[in-house]
C-alpha cells in the first residue's frame, strides 16, 4: 500500500510507472532468492486478515480489502499463532 504521494507521482509518469512497477517486482523478486529476509506472505493467510461486515478488511490498515487485494502479498504478513506452533 503505497503512500498517496507515490500513487500520484505515478499517475503522473504516465506509461513510464508501468516500467517501474515491473522493475519493483523483479527486484522484490531477486531480494527473496538471494537474501536473508523476512518472509512474505498473501493477504488472505496474515493473521490480521479479518471478515467485516462479510468482506475481507486489513487490521493493521483497518480498511476494507477487495476480493483480488487478499491474493496480494502483505508488507505486515504474519502467520496465525496456531500455525507458527
Amino acid at each position: 500500500m503505497p503512500p498517496d504521494v507515490l500513487v500520484a507521482a505515478a499517475k503522473r509518469m504516465g506509461a513510464r510507472s508501468e516500467d517501474l512497477e515491473g522493475l519493483r517486482l523483479e527486484l522484490l523478486k531477486t531480494i527473496q532468492q538471494g537474501e536473508n529476509v523476512p518472509g512474505f506472505g498473501l493477504c488472505r493467510s496474515c493473521r490480521f486478515h479479518q471478515t467485516v461486515a462479510g468482506g475481507a478488511f486489513c487490521g493493521p490498515t483497518q480498511e476494507p480489502l477487495e476480493s483480488g487485494e487478499i491474493g496480494l502479498i502483505g508488507r505486515e504478513h504474519q502467520l496465525p499463532e496456531d500455525v507458527n506452533d
